[in-house]
């Protein structure tokens, strides 16, 4: 989830970095969300709210 917007689909990528840190991936919607949102240099915060589901919002 996206704040209060529905679902967008993605994945942890948890190697996609050299340091290890992961990489959040959600294609194209998740994309033209950080872009609406102007939150490309923004913090984001992210809420584990279960095993497959995150929830980001700007912090």
């Amino acid at each position: 989830h996206i704040g209060e917007n529905p679902p967008i689909t993605g994945y942890v990528n948890r190697r996609a970095n050299i340091n290890r840190a992961p990489r959040i991936l959600g294609g194209e919607e998740l994309l033209a969300w950080f872009r609406q949102q102007d939150a490309e240099r923004r913090l984001v915060q992210v809420e584990i709210q279960s095993p497959t589901v995150f929830r980001l919002e700007l912090a």
